[in-house]
């Protein structure tokens, strides 16, 4: 037992990925598995609803063929997603009022003795 090679007798060979025609699936499952927008909104699922950004970081790591835009479909169609998603509060729109002259409408009380 040399060089922790246990008891197993074997060598190692470069091949170039065009002469590597049947290439090793483990490296590759995750590539070939997940190809439908079904099973992308099923990933969003079991990944417990993680949002766009955890969610695009989890693929692109992955290598797997999703682009931004159908994650955040899905991510707009997950009803827990949509839950949690904060809404921030907007205003009302609101007409301004102009002053036509400089200090027209500025009004000053003074404390007086």
């Amino acid at each position: 037992m040399e060089d922790g090679a246990g008891c197993y007798d074997y060598d190692i060979m470069y091949r170039p990925g065009r002469n590597n025609i049947p290439a090793d699936t483990i490296s590759r499952a995750h590539c070939g598995a997940v190809v439908s927008r079904e099973k992308l909104f099923d990933l969003h699922t079991r990944l417990c609803d993680p949002g766009i950004t955890k969610l695009t970081h989890f693929i692109k790591i992955r290598n797997l063929p999703y682009s931004i835009e159908e994650i955040k479909k899905v991510c707009a169609e997950c009803p827990v997603c949509a839950r949690w998603k904060p809404r921030f509060h907007t205003p009302d729109e609101a007409k301004l009022i102009k002053a036509t002259q400089p200090m027209e409408r500025l009004s000053m009380d003074f404390k007086g003795p």
